[in-house]
């Protein structure tokens, strides 16, 4: 892909038992003659026509896409391989307001996977929120406790 100046990026979620299901195509230029960067934000997808997408939801009681992608040149002339599976960072941002929509600040919160270990805690700030980095791939409840409240 020497010698252009931007390509495209597409962008799959990938299937086993169906196609792979288009996600997002993006535009990306080429930096350094070999390099390209770009910017994108996952959003999670129902995947309802993939059986082993429906297995883990049944079993774990939810499951994550799996995205790959592949690179091509803005004439479609050359394109690369499907690349490896990418990996996925699980970030919760933690909102908490009252029944009139206002934020509720510096609130203690701990975070539990199914089985009650705690996996993470805090408290949020002054606009009611939180931010809880690579929970890693699992279900989680928060608890919320005013004690620390000042």
């Amino acid at each position: 892909m020497d010698g252009q100046e931007s390509v495209v990026i597409t962008i799959f979620e990938k299937d086993k038992t169906t196609p792979d299901d288009l996600i997002k195509k993006l535009k990306g230029d080429v930096i350094g003659g070999n390099k390209v960067e770009i910017s994108w934000e996952a959003v999670y997808v129902e995947d309802p026509d993939d059986e082993e997408s429906q297995k883990e939801q049944q079993e774990k009681g939810y499951t994550l896409p799996e995205y790959v992608f592949i690179v091509e040149t803005n004439d479609g002339k050359q394109k690369s391989s499907e690349s490896p599976l990418l990996n996925t960072v699980v970030k919760i941002e933690l909102h908490l307001v009252d029944s009139d929509n206002r934020p509720i600040p510096n609130i203690k919160y701990e975070v539990f996977n199914l089985k009650g270990d705690s996996i993470a805690c805090g408290v949020l700030d002054d606009n009611g929120q939180g931010v809880i980095d690579d929970v890693g791939h699992m279900q989680i409840f928060v608890s919320y406790n005013d004690e620390g409240k000042d």
